[in-house]
């Protein structure tokens, strides 16, 4: 490789050349990649930060980078940091994959290439790769040529070597399919295979996309509308499609004389001689079928997805023979005395039934396939039948079932299969329990064998858990995506990844080798029994149905091996490479191309270190970190102890390069193109701590953006699953159970370190957040610092005054708690002797230490507590104390009855007196449900006769006397019905229907769809020309107790919905609504302000329905128009204002505060004026303080990398 050897990059010879015609058609129109990229503000900020993260010059470095990257999961991270490693060095990108081929081959092919494909137009565009559209018939040549020019090795003569081209039209990307243009994320993929696994000469093969047209979102399986995206680029056409004679519908690019794929046969072998390698992938079984038919005899070619993954599968069968009996003879003999079913008839089903029918001589009654319909079957004549085209009519089963050919678990019964495969695509799971248990019962003296090929993970027909599960453990088990192991009877199981890579890479090089004129049936059957021959007895003693991964090198030679033998034994080798394997053997190692070595010795430039590497202002703190990273030398020194957490630490400060909050809001846009929002959470968090005034700036300017990064549940979940897996930043206190009596001194010490001075130079503290997770221990600081900024962003509560402390309890989940990046207590929690009552006292300690240090005027917030009703305070006492998990969420609620109040209508003059109108029913008796009932029945002057609580039991109730009544405690007695209804306590439906009610909540705590057709009909009729309300509270959408769509359908649009799970937006008759989404984000930044800024020292209920009303007022025309019962989210930093100044205005109104203005306007305008905001780049105080950082060596901090230091 001439140019590569010379240290030139791919994308140096892309530009040595004009490339007009083989880029995709929209890239070529805007005027070539770069210019198509800065077309899009955010694909050239990514291309730049993505060209940042990778520094690395050796191998090792490189694998540093990429371990990195993988810290944060989610692996197309990853393959967009290999890309932009592949364009800066070729060599050290292979040399990466030979080397380290077990960690990425997940990256670089299955499962990851998959979501690389779905969102591959949303990563910069590169040049590798050529595209040719429908609009280039007739000038296919000289797309192909200019490519070849631009990017392949040259001969002798000065021409272009191509030995192999894998070729896609992207109608059918693994099980996702229609991806268009964006699919050739899978014709790159190959080629790399065949490199790392064969040595095919990669400078001497083309990746190319045959451009045809693009399926809307019905044509794919997420139903993603890639052809209307502004970022595909291809052309924005369908498919021209039409009825063959078959009956099944094909491109008719591909039909008639002198067609798109003719011409394109015709121009590459023209180009490159008959000898190169042309291979199908991905493509529509309809098309792949007769094309393969049509070209596989006149042209070296074939169909990876048919016979490729035929033969991986005749592999694997064969290995589930070996370990069924290791000594096996004659594997192929032993093949044709089973029984098969396969689940699935799209290309790779039918490519497997083709070779056991026609070349290992399966009789076709032993044979059995299903499709949409259930099995496949044919008259005797074969004029009836299920078939779908002349490939399934041709092993179809004759006559007709005479069961329920659509029920799996009846299939299996009637076929009594030796062997299950599924290659669906698109029905995970369907190897249900029953499935697989009627495995084990037609299989008694036999371990029935399971292999669930489809691709990827989301859509296995079983996971490997289940399928041992399931079959108590005799089950011999192969996936089409790699699969963890599991521990069956105290053995480790590995399940073999059934993946064509163990076929095709060897099979491609063999032909390239011997010069094969063509690739029949009988070459694929000799390439799969090398795959099964390769077994080794550890592979045997790990149940692997092909070989362990870090052999698949080996394997390649083998299957090479065996192909050119069998090309020469069948006359079809243009050149002989020996009479002998061992011969041959040598002949093909020799050939196999191996990456140029790179300089070991690291040549890139010394990186500053920043903060993060070099220790200031936390180096004094012993007490308040955890005690792990006290022992690595503090924060500097933990961050220094994994080079992996260093490298991620340097990327993103590499990648962080915003000194405006518009310049941080591009590179957050360009951190959300791939999704997985916990990259742009690990961003904002170097954000924050590089330049805190523009992070805060950022957070208030695009909450809409912002918030689900920082706030929504699925995220904050993932970011405290993975904090320790993000650079230490010194933000935060630590707090464990065994410092009980110490928390004084410890708090101090964060103080010192931490905190913002008075002019006598104590530390102040307004507002401080106590969070402890049993799911997450100390991870949960990611929660708890977000919580904080969120008051900060949008209440304007200085930061420089706040203190998150996270207490440590233990940890509940061993994949935390295990992990060596995590720093807390080691204990689980249920290890920890009464951590519950622990973490209680421990509570109670720290909250009379910050009253100590701070007074108690210092607003406490606790955060993520099972049990934090137990831990707040009497509302009578003197301590400002609540939670934002039921006080904030109970006040959220009560916005949320009022702002319906308000959507239905407008004009009402007091939406606390509009409550009294309805009925309240609350399903689910849990803190948050009984205190909003609370509130409205003591603040809001709510009849108690309207205010229906539901519990497990059913309707609570109790007798006359109260001595009897199915209430669990004091605070649901409270709210228990006098005298037992004769009804039926526990049907929902009907409490709704008996009470009349038209307000339903719906508790966190409740089931999982227990909001049915009937409760919302039940709701809607008995409303009468009310509308009804449904706030449901459930987290996520997977667990919704109704769904947005459901609610508005049964309920004929009549229905006013919230829920805690984001909604899209749903068009009800002539009328777009957009539920509004409950979080406390409404309630706590404003209470929090008002709070701070009344210095009061304690938060009656009062200030609860206060902040309520504040929030339902809040709404605007434009929000009653789209139903929302909350403000829209661009707007919650006006509405956190409006709920500080009621809440002021009421701690003045109920004597709790001094006198701060007359009028609710005169308050907020004090308040607006006295709030935090970030301005010029320097933090703006409440005057009475002043902000400093306190700085422990001025001279490290102020020579490294820190601007917004300031010491006083």
């Amino acid at each position: 490789l001439r140019n590569w050897q010379q240290n030139k990059t791919l994308s140096e010879l892309a530009m040595s050349a004009s490339r007009r015609l083989s880029l995709p058609v929209m890239v070529s129109s805007a005027g070539g990649p770069a210019k198509w990229n800065s077309q899009f503000g955010e694909l050239e900020t990514f291309e730049t930060m993505l060209e940042s993260m990778c520094t690395a010059t050796t191998v090792n470095e490189a694998l540093e980078e990429v371990e990195a990257v993988l810290l944060l999961g989610h692996k197309i991270w990853a393959y967009a940091y290999l890309q932009v490693l592949y364009f800066r060095n070729p060599s050290l990108y292979y040399q990466l994959l030979v080397q380290h081929q077990l960690l990425l081959l997940p990256v670089v092919y299955t499962p990851t290439v998959g979501e690389v494909c779905q969102k591959f137009g949303k990563m910069p565009f590169r040049t590798r790769g050529c595209y040719i559209s429908i609009a280039n018939r007739g000038n296919i040549k000289q797309v192909l040529e200019e490519y070849a020019q631009v990017a392949l090795e040259k001969g002798p003569d000065g021409k272009p070597i191509c030995d192999c081209i894998v070729f896609s039209d992207a109608g059918r990307i693994l099980g996702l399919g229609d991806l268009g243009t964006w699919g050739m994320g899978i014709p790159i993929g190959k080629l790399d295979l065949y490199t790392l696994f064969a040595g095919v000469n990669p400078g001497r093969t083309i990746p190319v996309i045959l451009d045809v047209g693009t399926h809307g979102p019905e044509g794919n399986t997420d139903h993603i509308d890639i052809r209307g995206d502004p970022m595909y680029t291809g052309m924005k056409q369908p498919r021209v499609m039409h009825k063959s004679a078959a009956g099944t519908m094909v491109n008719s690019a591909y039909c008639g004389e002198g067609n798109f794929m003719r011409e394109f046969f015709l121009s590459a072998t023209a180009l490159f001689g008959k000898g190169c390698l042309l291979q199908f992938e991905d493509f529509n079984s309809n098309d792949a079928f007769p094309l393969l038919a049509e070209y596989r005899e006149e042209f070296l070619t074939y169909n990876d997805d048919i016979q490729g993954t035929g033969a991986v599968a005749m592999a694997a069968l064969m290995g589930a023979l070996k370990l069924r009996c290791p000594d096996c003879p004659n594997l192929l003999a032993e093949l044709r005395k089973q029984t098969y079913l396969f689940h699935g008839a799209g290309s790779a089903n039918l490519g497997s039934l083709s070779l056991l029918a026609d070349q290992v001589g399966v009789p076709k009654s032993q044979l059995f396939v299903t499709n949409s319909t259930g099995l496949i079957w044919r008259s005797e004549d074969g004029a009836e039948g299920s078939f779908k085209n002349g490939e399934q009519k041709a092993i179809a089963h004759v006559g007709k079932p005479s069961f329920d050919s659509q029920d799996l678990a009846a299939c299996v019964r009637f076929v009594k299969p030796d062997f299950l495969v599924g290659a669906v695509g698109s029905m995970p799971g369907c190897f249900t329990q029953e499935v697989l248990e009627e495995m084990v019962k037609v299989n008694t003296h036999q371990r029935p064998v399971v292999f669930a090929l489809s691709n990827p993970s989301s859509q296995a027909e079983a996971t490997a858990k289940n399928a041992y599960r399931f079959t108590g453990g005799r089950a011999i088990f192969g996936s089409g995506t790699l699969m963890d192991p599991v521990t069956v009877d105290g053995q480790l199981r590995y399940p073999g990844q059934v993946n064509n890579v163990y076929i095709f890479p060897g099979l491609s090089m063999g032909a390239i080798c011997c010069q094969a004129r063509s690739l029949p049936q009988c070459v694929f059957i000799a390439a799969a029994e090398a795959v099964a021959r390769s077994l080794d007895q550890e592979d045997l003693e790990m149940d692997r149905v092909v070989p362990r991964p870090a052999r698949i090198r080996d394997v390649g030679l083998n299957v090479a091996v065996a192909t050119v033998l069998e090309c020469q034994r069948l006359g079809l080798a243009r050149k002989v490479l020996g009479e002998t394997r061992e011969e041959v053997e040598k002949a093909v190692s020799a050939r196999m191309w191996r990456p140029s070595s790179v300089s070991p010795t690291s040549s890139r430039p010394a990186l500053e270190q920043t903060e993060l590497v070099a220790e200031s202002r936390s180096g004094c703190r012993k007490l308040s970190l955890p005690a792990a990273v006290v022992a690595a030398g503090g924060i500097g020194g933990w961050n220094s102890k994994s080079s992996a957490l260093t490298n991620l630490a340097k990327m993103l400060d590499r990648m962080c390069m915003a000194s405006t909050p518009a310049d941080a809001l591009d590179e957050v846009k360009a951190m959300l193109l791939l999704g997985h929002n916990i990259w742009a959470f690990a961003y904002l968090q170097m954000l924050r701590y590089k330049n805190k005034q523009v992070y805060f700036g950022l957070l208030a300017e695009e909450p809409s953006i912002l918030l689900p990064v920082i706030r929504s549940q699925s995220n904050v979940t993932e970011a405290c699953q993975k904090f320790g897996k993000m650079p230490l930043h010194p933000q935060g206190c630590y707090i464990s159970i065994h410092q009980r009596g110490k928390v004084p001194e410890l708090l101090q010490e964060y103080a010192k370190a931490q905190l913002g001075k008075d002019k006598e130079g104590k530390p102040v503290c307004h507002c401080a957040v106590i969070y402890s997770s049993r799911t997450h221990g100390i991870w949960g600081m990611a929660a708890c610092s977000g919580l904080l900024d969120v008051l900060t962003a949008y209440g304007g509560v200085d930061p420089a005054f706040t203190m998150p402390i996270v207490l440590d309890a233990g940890c509940s989940d061993s994949r935390i708690y295990e992990d060596p990046l995590y720093v807390g207590m080691q204990e689980t929690q249920k290890e920890v002797q009464s951590s519950a009552e622990a973490e209680e006292m421990l509570v109670l300690e720290v909250q009379e230490a910050i009253i100590g240090l701070f007074g108690r005027k210092c607003l406490v917030q606790l955060a993520g507590f099972s049990k934090a009703p137990a831990m707040l305070p009497d509302r009578t006492l003197n301590s400002s104390v609540y939670s934002d998990g039921v006080d904030g969420r109970a006040a959220l609620i009560l916005a949320g009855l009022m702002g319906a109040a308000k959507v239905r209508n407008a004009s009402c003059p007091n939406v606390v007196s509009e409550l009294h109108r309805d009925t309240f029913l609350f399903h689910g008796a849990d803190s948050v449900g009984l205190l909003c009932l609370r509130l409205l029945l003591k603040e809001a002057r709510v009849p108690k006769t309207k205010l229906i609580l539901m519990n497990s039991s059913g309707l609570v109730w109790q007798s006359p006397s109260g001595y009897v009544g199915n209430f669990q405690d004091n605070d649901e007695q409270e709210f228990a019905q006098i005298g037992q209804p004769l009804i039926n306590l526990t049907d929902l439906s009907e409490v709704i229907r008996y009470y009349q009610v038209t307000c339903l909540v719906v508790s966190a705590c409740s089931a999982q769809g227990c909001v049915d057709k009937k409760v919302v009909q039940t709701l809607h009729q008995g409303s009468g020309v009310v509308r009804p309300v449904i706030i449901t509270l459930a987290s996520s959408r997977t667990k919704a107790e109704v769904s947005a769509k459901d609610a508005y359908t049964l309920s004929n649009g009549s229905a006013i919905f919230c829920s805690t799970a984001p909604s899209e937006r749903i068009q009800v008759a002539e009328q777009l609504r957009y539920p509004s989404q409950f979080d406390s984000l409404y309630i706590s930044p404003g209470l929090t302000m008002g709070a701070t800024f009344s210095h009061i020292g304690r938060i009656p209920d009062r200030l609860l329905l206060a902040s309520a009303q504040a929030v339902a007022e809040s709404l605007d025309n434009q929000d009653i128009e789209e139903d929302r019962i909350l403000p829209r989210l661009a707007s919650v930093s006006k509405v956190a204002l409006k709920v500080a100044s009621a809440v002021t205005f009421e701690t003045q109104r109920l004597g709790l505060a001094a006198h701060l203005g007359d009028s609710l306007e005169e308050v907020q305008k004090k308040l607006r004026e006295a709030r935090w905001v970030p301005v010029g780049g320097r933090e703006r105080t409440l005057s009475r303080v002043v902000a400093t950082e306190v700085c422990t060596d001025h001279a490290v901090c102020c020579t490294a990398t820190a601007p917004t230091c300031t010491v006083q």
